[in-house]
Formats: structure tokens, sequence, C-alpha cells
């Protein structure tokens, strides 16, 4: 039993989300064979392809097992303006999920927290919670926001301390309750920022441009 691989050639088109690229593609070229797999005596025979991303032109191995692909799609979405420390984090989370590993992506979650914390000005190597309290004081969390901020405290704990695995729904919510922290802490006030300074440039450009005539 294994998979019999035909020679590379032009497959029926797939799409698929490129775990590389994280773009919705559609691919035809690449490598078909079938899977042959004995359960209980029984014969199982799977579609099984390893197609080309024609835009990154990544290999992607995709089966029609329990509709395996490899590698997945990183989880969640992307969050602009992060410090390089923060965003390597949090792609790092992101890519957890995409082969499985719920536990390792819930401490990571956790970790960022911490790392926002620092990043606005918490001290280094003091408590979690003294982290959670300090992001509530300085406004970065509101009142609105802290009870899933104790979400991604409380999931992390458990995944920490306790002898218990993280599910996938867990690991889901931890880190969509991580992706607002990032966008309220960073993504949407370097865009006002941003739009801020757009406006008083045009309005300058607008106030030579009068002046000159």
């Amino acid at each position: 039993m294994g998979i019999a691989w035909s020679d590379e050639g032009r497959l029926v088109t797939q799409a698929y989300t490129c775990g590389y690229c994280g773009r919705e593609v559609a691919s035809e070229r690449g490598w078909k064979g079938t899977d042959r797999v004995a359960l209980g005596g029984t014969r199982m025979d799977y579609d099984v392809s390893v197609v080309i991303c024609p835009l990154c032109k990544g290999p992607t191995f995709l089966s029609d097992r329990e509709d395996l692909q490899i590698p997945g799609v990183a989880y969640g979405e992307p969050v602009a303006h992060l410090p390089e420390d923060v965003s390597a984090l949090y792609a790092e989370a992101r890519r957890c999920m995409s082969v499985g590993a719920t536990t390792a992506a819930v401490l990571l979650g956790r970790k960022l927290l911490m790392h926002v914390a620092v990043t606005k000005g918490a001290e280094p190597g003091d408590r979690f919670q003294a982290y959670v309290t300090y992001l509530a004081e300085q406004g970065v969390v509101t009142p609105d926001m802290r009870s899933w901020v104790d979400e991604i405290r409380e999931l992390g704990n458990d995944a920490n301390h306790e002898l218990v695995a993280m599910t996938r729904a867990d690991a889901e919510d931890l880190l969509t309750f991580v992706a607002m922290l990032l966008k309220v802490a960073y993504e949407y006030p370097e865009k006002g920022r941003l739009r801020a300074k757009a406006r008083a440039d045009a309005d300058a450009d607008a106030e030579r441009a009068q002046d000159a005539t």
C-alpha cells in the first residue's frame, strides 16, 4: 500500500487557497496519484495530487482523505503596522493552526499579549496578570474589551499550566481575540495617523497653491 504517482502533467483544474502566499488560486499543473489505504482488511483508494501554485510556484499536497492539504492555510487575517517581534509571533501562531498545532497556537497567543504590553511600555519579566492590568490602565484595553482579553489569559493559563490539550475551537477563538487586540493596539491608530497626515499634507498643498496664484 502507498501512493502511486503519475508523471508531471496537466491536471483537472483544482481551486484551493495556497498555504504559501495565502491567495485563492486554481492550478492545473502538478502530479496526480492514488493513495491506497488498508482499513480493517478493506482497501480504500483516495485521489491525491501535488499542485503548483500559479502565482508563487509553491507545491501543495491535496488529498480526498479527510480533505487534507499540506501546507494548510494560516488561520485568521493579517494585521498591518505591527512591530517586528509582534508580527513574527502572530505569523507563527497562524502557521501553527495550518498544521493542527492548536495548543502551541494558544500559548503563542498568550505570549503575544505579553509582547503587546511591553511594546506599550510595561516592564519585561513581569507577571502575566500584571501585563493585562497594565494594558487596561493604559487604555489599550477598554472596559468593553476586558472580557475577551481575560479569555486570552484563561485559555493561555490552561494551555500553560494544565494537562489539557486545546481544541481547534479554543485556538480559533483566541487568535480571533488576539487579532482584534492587535488591530486596536497598532493597526487602527497607525491608519488614523496616516490618514490625518495625508489630510494635513493635502491642506498644505492647497494652501501653497492658493498663495502662488
